[in-house]
This record gives structure tokens, C-alpha cells and sequence, in this order.
């Protein structure tokens, strides 16, 4: 399965906002068909795009509005790992009560969310929403 991330980065200075693009293009695979909820997935020249274990778990989805994907890889020193956790709309934001749903359901799973960021779409392009 292709994977497709794309948004825009804005860096600000003093009065001038510029507004880079960012695209990375990566592949996901379904390693176990008996868990189709565990994926690999690289992005090449990425940190960890060698890896060959699911890096990326499906926690959760309505299959209609939202999807929750969690990933834990080992950091390069070998040291810890990294956690990091998205909620996944197709429309901008999420639903109020899906949110709180999705950060209980993430908390008794052992995540924190509140190291959560909230990113706001309203200044992004037409094309990008």
C-alpha cells in the first residue's frame, strides 16, 4: 500500500511567513494476515526505514471519520524507544466526544496523550485539506 504524507511547515520571522511544502512517500505491508491491524511501514531514507517488524498498529477506526495509529521504534543509541501516537481525521479536526473516546482509549492503553498537539488546518491551501 502506497503512503502518502503531506502537509505544509511554516516558519515565521519576524514579520515574514514562509510556507514550505512537505511530502514523504512511503509503502505499508500487512506482515501477518492474522493481524492486519499491525503494519511495516518505511519511508526511504527515513530514520528506520530498514526496519523489518510492524512499526506502526492500527489502535483504532470508524472506518468513516477517523483512524488512531500508534508507533514505538527503538531511538539510535539503543538506549529507549520513541512513542508517538496520531489521530487521523479525513475532515479537519475531530468530533469532540470522538476525541475524548479516542484519549481514554489511548490512556488505558498506557499512552500519553497529554503530550498531544493539537494541529490547526485553517491556513492550509485548498488542495491540502
Amino acid at each position: 500500500v502506497k503512503v502518502v504524507n503531506s502537509g505544509i511547515q511554516e516558519i515565521r520571522f519576524l514579520w515574514w511567513t514562509w510556507r514550505k511544502p512537505l511530502l514523504a512517500v512511503g509503502s505499508a505491508v500487512i506482515l501477518n494476515q492474522n493481524e492486519p491491524s499491525k503494519l511495516l511501514v518505511n519511508f526511504p531514507g527515513s530514520p528506520g526505514a530498514d526496519a523489518t517488524e510492524p512499526n506502526y498498529f492500527l489502535v483504532e477506526t470508524d472506518y468513516d471519520n477517523y483512524a488512531v495509529v500508534f508507533s514505538c521504534t527503538g531511538d539510535s543509541l539503543g538506549f529507549g524507544n520513541i512513542q508517538f501516537a496520531w489521530i487521523l481525521t479525513r475532515e479537519q479536526g475531530v468530533r469532540p466526544a470522538n476525541l475524548e473516546a479516542i484519549h481514554d482509549n489511548l490512556t488505558d492503553r498506557g499512552v500519553n496523550v497529554r503530550n498531544f498537539i493539537t494541529v490547526k488546518h485553517n491556513k492550509c491551501p485548498k488542495e491540502n485539506q
